[in-house]
């Protein structure tokens, strides 16, 4: 996921780069890792451990630093050079990094243009998006793949990716990619049942009078910490019938007066909720309206593209059932799980 995620964000050859992409991982990991077990320490053991955890993310980070800053400073010399000299003869990539050096030119302030700023700013984009996206991932293939075989949910997926792949020329595009809403729907629903934690969303009331509440008969004061209980929303059963098996077409809304299994994606869906679309019943990707995570769009086309491929090119081995995953505190992280998986037979369509 990684090496996707990057692809996007700074291209060739820090995208294809083993080190750099294992380095990105190792300080996402310590960042957010650490930062939650110091959660749960007492606030004087917090006084104590908390600069060598500080110590031990700068270091990670300045390893990130050291395959990123030769890249990143050939880029700024480009950029530079472009804006300069209207004959320069290059083309600048289409990338996140790129799009953060033209901002940079934009805004009156120079230093925004220094070399470790703009090396800082790629790091806390992997930094938000790379654990996230891929435990997302994990527990999609713990979800999809400890179904029943009988049911066909793998084999309607593949279907709707190897449509999808020849129409689009044996390339994904993005209108490939936009026809994939059946393996939307089976997102949504992973994301749904596994989501990375079980209580998300921390605010905290800055209201002077506080935020009332219908029902309450005092509003919650200023200061309050509040958080919501996505887990607890997300397996209501008045919300979601069976709420803890996966079925990933359970947002899939088959066409009036077709059969019952099109509600398992065997007809043409009328509609589909997507992945991106927030309510109050699905937090994923937090709370409806301006603060909703706007990197939801990528993270989607991310795993649309992880499932199709794993699809079309592998065969997995079905699990008799789901793997439990591992509680720290709010945090849920999938299983440390072994599948069994092989190269799909050229032959098969």
């Amino acid at each position: 996921m990684a090496g996707a995620a990057n692809g996007a964000f700074c291209g060739a050859p820090l995208c294809r780069d083993p080190v750099f992409l294992d380095r990105l991982r190792d300080h996402a990991m310590i960042l957010f890792g650490g930062a939650l077990a110091l959660g749960c320490l007492p606030p004087p053991l917090q006084y104590v451990c908390g600069p060598f955890l500080m110590a031990m993310t700068r270091f990670m980070a300045s390893r990130v630093m050291q395959k990123s800053r030769p890249v990143v400073s050939e880029r700024l010399k480009h950029t530079a050079r472009m804006k300069t000299d209207p004959n320069y003869d290059w083309n600048p990539p289409d990338d996140a990094l790129q799009w953060m050096i033209d901002e940079c030119y934009a805004c009156p302030d120079p230093g925004q243009l220094e070399l470790g700023r703009v090396c800082d700013r790629l790091l806390i984009s992997n930094d938000v998006s790379l654990l996230s996206t891929a435990f997302s991932a994990q527990n999609l293939i713990l979800d999809l793949f400890s179904t029943d075989p009988a049911l066909g949910y793998v084999d309607t997926l593949r279907r709707e990716c190897s449509l999808a792949f020849r129409e689009s020329g044996g390339k994904w595009t993005w209108d490939a990619i936009s026809k994939l809403r059946l393996v939307d729907a089976a997102i949504r629903e992973s994301l749904r049942l596994s989501p990375v934690g079980s209580v998300m969303l921390p605010r905290k009331v800055v209201k002077p009078d506080g935020i009332d509440v219908q029902g309450w008969s005092s509003p919650i004061p200023k200061g309050t910490h509040v958080a919501a209980p996505i887990e607890a929303i997300h397996l209501d059963a008045d919300t979601y019938p069976n709420p803890r098996e996966y079925n990933p077409f359970r947002f899939v809304h088959p066409p009036k007066g077709s059969t019952p299994g099109a509600a398992r994606g065997s007809d043409p869906p009328r509609k589909i909720r997507s992945t991106v679309t927030l309510d109050e019943n699905f937090l994923s990707f937090g709370i409806p309206g301006r603060h909703a995570c706007p990197g939801r769009f990528f993270a989607l086309l991310e795993l649309k593209i992880f499932l199709a491929h794993l699809l079309l090119n592998y065969e997995v081995e079905h699990m008799a059932s789901k793997p439990k995953p591992i509680y720290m505190l709010w945090a849920r992280y999938p299983a440390n799980s072994t599948i069994r998986i092989r190269k799909r037979r050229s032959d098969h369509p």
